[in-house]
């Protein structure tokens, strides 16, 4: 795994990013804008169709079936931000 810790300042915005990068080839980057987080995932395509899951789907190209949470219960993509908060969210 490599680890790589990026402090930027630019004007008023505070910039802080940190990379991870497995061996598997997936790489995540954590970035902090002011007091935004952004998080991005990137899998290998070989990982694609494996049975990844998570709070960012599962990685098989189809996005009405990425809000699965924890009990195995599939949440519509359309669902209001409330209903993905509580029936998605909060089970993972």
């Amino acid at each position: 795994m490599q680890l790589s810790a990026l402090p930027h300042h630019d004007h008023s915005w505070r910039f802080y990013a940190v990379n991870v990068i497995c061996v598997i080839g997936a790489n995540v980057v954590v970035t902090l804008r002011g007091y935004q987080l952004d998080i991005a995932v990137q899998l290998p395509d070989q990982l694609k169709n494996t049975g990844v899951r998570g709070l960012m789907g599962n990685f098989n190209d189809n996005a009405t079936d990425d809000l699965i949470n924890s009990d195995g219960v599939m949440i519509d993509a359309n669902s209001t931000e409330e209903r993905i908060h509580y029936d998605f969210g909060e089970t993972c």
